[in-house]
Order: C-alpha cells, then structure tokens, then sequence
C-alpha cells in the first residue's frame, strides 16, 4: 500500500477514478473538481500497482481547509481508503498551519466515515426559496446607489468578503473571482463613494440563487441586504416562471430573519456541516 501525491501516479488512471461509476463525494466547490486532481493537496491510494481512492483537501485560507472530494472504488474497502487518506492528509495540513478541515455531510456513507473519523458536527445549512410572484418592489434612496460589480472591483469585494464571513465560509481570492465569473447578477451598493455591500447571485435553467451576500459591519441594520435582494428580483422581475432560492448556517437568526422578510420559505433540507480539528503537534 503506497499514498502517494497524484503527480505521482498515472493521470488517466487518476481521471477515471474521478468518473463514475465509482464512489464518489464532491464538495460544493467554485473550483470544479477537475481542476483539482492534481493539486497540491490531493492524495492517491495505491494499492498492488492500483490506484483506489482519491482525496484532497485545499486549503481554503491560511487557516482551514474543505474536504474537496473523495473518490473510491466500490470495492468494500472505501472506509479504509478514507481513513488511511485523511491521516495523510491531516499530516500534510499540520504542516501547512491549518487549523481546521471542514466538511458538508448530506449522504449517509459519508457521515458515516466523517463520523468514524473524528469529525464532529458543527453546524447546518438550510435553504430558503421563493416563486416570483408578488415580488417587492425596489428600493432607492438619495443615499445610496447600486451598480453592476466589475472585475476591478473584486479586490475590495475581496476585503469586504474577509471582513463579513467568519470561518469556514471565507473565500479565498480564487474562489471569489470564480463565483463573480460564474454569476448571473453581481452588485455593489454604494454609500458616500464606499462600497458598503455586494451580492453575487447565479442562475441555472429556471433557478437563481443568492450566493454571497456581505455588508460591512458598520453599515447593517440600514437595509441594505434588503436593498440588494431587491435588486435581484428586479433583475429578474420579467423571466417567466423563475424562483429564487438561498442557504444560510441554522444559527444566523439575522440572515433567516431577513429571507423571510422578503418572501422565502423555509425548505425540509439541511446539510451538516463537520470540522476536523487539527492539532498542531502530531
């Protein structure tokens, strides 16, 4: 039995342990997995000249990681692959300083591995959504504006970002700019020359999603969240038959708060979400 760093091993055997139909365990990542194989956190099993399990483990910022996927062969052995993987990979991250590997759980094998493997649950993630009818109307003020974000703009997006989001639901300067570039409506609200928030929302087929949102800490509590999920529905205030929907952590009663304000509905799926704890001596 070897692990081994994926540049180490065959890359088409590496990408076909990424297709079904093996195992499989994909993080809800900006990055496409793909772009991932052969990063510098990701570990191959190898065992008898085979390659059968896959993982990594990004870090995200300087301080806590994402479990990022988890292939395997459905060969009854997928529990031992993990196991052996993690322990490889938790060393590789103790060297890195990262304090912290999280994961989202959502199927039963994998909290069941997530479970056996000293990963503790640490939060949920609930989804709210909504149809388009009776949609709010805009807000304005003389105050204030709201613009379409730019690329030069993501720098301070990025700042805003750090400022906003607590770990684990920091972006890094990769993800940030991949989710801008995957948006279907960005936008700043601006207050005397200062962006003060952003929203970046993404569309697939008859669905947007409000992806990130963040106002600066100096500026809540004067609706401008609100303002800026107005600016979305107006957006799409003339696409047929389209819905809205959005995630927030259980305990962020200001954010549930907010959704139900403006119309979204409490959905039946949570995801758990589980943290790894890295000590800093082995």
């Amino acid at each position: 039995m070897k692990i081994l760093h994926t540049s180490e091993v065959d890359a088409d055997e590496v990408r076909r342990l990424a297709n079904p139909p093996h195992l499989s365990f994909e993080h809800l990542d900006w990055v496409p997995s793909r772009e991932r194989l052969f990063a510098n956190a990701t570990f191959a099993f190898q065992q008898d000249g085979e390659l059968t399990a896959l993982i990594c483990v990004s870090p995200e910022t300087e301080n806590f990681a994402w479990l990022r996927f988890f292939y395997s062969l459905r060969d009854g052995q997928h529990s031992r692959y993990f196991h052996d993987l993690l322990a490889h990979s938790t060393s590789w991250l103790r060297q890195e300083g990262i304090r912290n590997l999280y994961s989202l759980g959502g199927t039963p094998w994998l909290e069941t591995l997530l479970n056996n493997n000293s990963f503790v649950p640490e939060s949920q993630l609930v989804n709210f959504s909504r149809d388009a009818e009776q949609l709010p109307a805009i807000k304005t003020s003389d105050d204030w504006y709201i613009r379409e974000m730019t690329h030069a703009d993501l720098n301070e997006v990025l700042k805003i970002d750090q400022l906003c989001f607590d770990e684990p639901w920091q972006l890094n300067r990769e993800s940030l700019y991949r989710c801008y570039y995957a948006s279907a409506r960005s936008s700043l609200l601006v207050r005397s020359g200062e962006v003060a928030a952003y929203q970046v929302s993404t569309r697939m087929f008859d669905q947007v999603h409000l992806a990130r949102i963040a106002v600066l800490p100096e500026y809540r509590g004067m609706g401008f969240a609100r303002a800026l999920i107005s600016d979305v529905f107006n957006h799409f205030k003339d696409t047929s038959e389209i819905t809205f929907s959005v995630n927030t952590q259980i305990e962020n009663k200001s954010s549930i708060m907010l959704y139900q304000q403006n119309g979204f509905k409490l959905d039946e799926l949570k995801i758990p979400v589980y943290v790894l704890p890295i000590p800093m001596s082995s």
